[in-house]
């Protein structure tokens, strides 16, 4: 047996260099079991008690299902461990039983990360945001494929967003796009996951009740079930929770950096997310409305 880490504490009590989201803390984790659920290039999910606990680099935007740990801590970890290893939460620590022995991550030793997503208030700086995402091709980036039921969905969202549509709109549109796509969190429940970012952080409250949890889980994935949870509860992740800062206070810079971060999440993710929160800020217009969705390229032909 390998002798790399066998029984080894990665992170001993006082530990300085990791972080665990608020949302992490809250949850009712003491005593839990459970095992590997997704490992990754850079990041893995353990699911226990019911729960996906996400485990990252501090390098990356912290995901508000998560812990992050040192970049070569997280590939070292990754190097050993396979989906279906056992897994143990007790007192703030995450036992992982690996081919190379028991890793212990003493997360409630680590800097605790708020990921509730704050209120705007009514003076946030939308000409900030226009400007951040004025060069962003969301047509071409999404990972939801054109068609015009996705423009007429889009449209009803956006009205919404402004006030033109109630909750029912929101909910059927919800019921369209979760679970479109592809991958362990479809292009359109990333969407859902920006586009209630961005309600909550607006305040507005009676169209988040469009999200039905109880129904939507049941038709995506396990991970994706975990983030729209997150969401529907007020939480987000990090470099979400930075947006609605820079937005708040019209850091154009901060802003400008967030957006190239969240872009730069998964292959078509991070912009799905990011379409999301922009229709929800009410600014489908100013990324060229919802006709382009409805169309098979940037030349206009509409879908079929």
């Amino acid at each position: 047996r390998s002798t790399l880490f066998p029984y080894t504490t990665l992170f001993r009590s006082g530990s300085a260099e990791g972080v665990v989201s608020t949302y992490v803390l809250a949850q009712e984790l003491e005593g839990t079991c459970g095992n590997v659920h997704s490992t990754f290039r850079s990041s893995m999910n353990v699911q226990a008690g019911g729960f996906l606990l996400h485990i990252g680099a501090t390098t990356d935007s912290l995901s508000c299902l998560g812990i992050a740990i040192p970049e070569n801590e997280i590939k070292t970890l990754l190097k050993w461990t396979r989906r279906g290893d056992l897994a143990f939460l007790s007192k703030g620590v995450l036992r992982i039983y690996s081919r190379a022995g028991a890793t212990r991550i003493e997360y409630g030793d680590f800097k605790p990360v708020d990921t509730t997503v704050p209120p705007l208030g009514d003076g946030w700086c939308v000409d900030v945001l226009r400007s951040a995402i004025a060069a962003i091709d969301f047509c071409g980036e999404t990972g939801l494929p054109p068609s015009q039921d996705l423009a007429w969905v889009l449209r009803d969202l956006s009205c919404a967003a402004l006030g033109a549509r109630g909750v029912e709109s929101v909910r059927a549109a919800a019921r369209f796009l979760v679970g479109r796509g592809l991958g362990l969190t479809p292009s359109g429940d990333d969407f859902l996951a920006g586009y209630g970012t961005a309600l909550r952080a607006r305040s507005l409250k009676d169209l988040l009740a469009g999200f039905s949890m109880d129904e939507l889980s049941e038709r995506t994935t396990d991970v994706s079930a975990a983030y729209l949870r997150a969401m529907a509860e007020g939480h987000a992740n990090s470099a979400f929770i930075d947006l609605v800062r820079s937005l708040r206070v019209g850091d154009g810079d901060l802003c400008q950096g967030t957006v190239a971060e969240i872009c730069s999440v998964g292959h078509t993710s991070g912009h799905d997310s990011l379409l999301g929160f922009v229709v929800g800020m009410g600014l489908l217009e100013s990324i060229g409305g919802p006709g382009c969705f409805a169309c098979e390229s940037r030349t206009g032909r509409i879908a079929s």
